[in-house]
């Protein structure tokens, strides 16, 4: 039975280009909270050359497999997400650095690699888009969830604490 916490968290998933890993994060997260959540759920990009776009079509592909929907738009990450989240997870660690280089000195944001969390301490959640088909995203789907299943373990509720397996 999956626990229920009243704490509301702030989660920011970034990539480098927000059309693969970071828009999979979120819409796995958001899939994985109860339909009553309140916490705030988004995904960023340290580049701006997809700001505007969907996703790649083969996360789409990946998460419609599962079941899950997305409509994120990507957008690139900003000052004011340094303050308004309070988790911003990078998915390797070349994004942690270059997240730490934007932060604002006095961020309250936790910094860190979303793979922390992964169950089977795969730690990095390699950027599958210039990968030939669709395994690198299926990988990518795989490593998200168990990371996001372990995040909530530690700081929240799923209802589905069996996602990643």
């Amino acid at each position: 039975m999956c626990a229920t916490s009243e704490r509301k968290l702030r989660i920011l998933f970034v990539c480098i280009g927000n059309s693969c890993r970071s828009p999979m994060a979120e819409a796995v997260m958001k899939n994985l909270l109860p339909q009553s959540s309140t916490w705030e759920i988004d995904s960023a990009a340290i580049a701006s050359w997809n700001v505007g776009l969907p996703p790649e079509p083969r996360c789409l592909k990946v998460l419609q497999e599962h079941g899950i929907d997305t409509c994120h738009i990507a957008r690139q990450v900003n000052q004011d997400d340094f303050y308004r989240f309070d988790f911003i997870f990078g998915m390797d660690p070349r994004n942690v650095e270059d997240l730490e280089k934007l932060a604002p000195p006095d961020s309250p944001a936790k910094i860190e690699l979303l793979g922390r969390y992964d169950s089977e301490r795969d730690n990095i959640i390699l950027d599958p888009y210039f990968e030939t088909g669709d395994h690198g995203f299926r990988r990518c789907f795989e490593q998200i969830s168990r990371s996001c299943v372990g995040f909530l373990r530690i700081h929240g509720a799923t209802r589905r604490c069996h996602a990643a397996d």
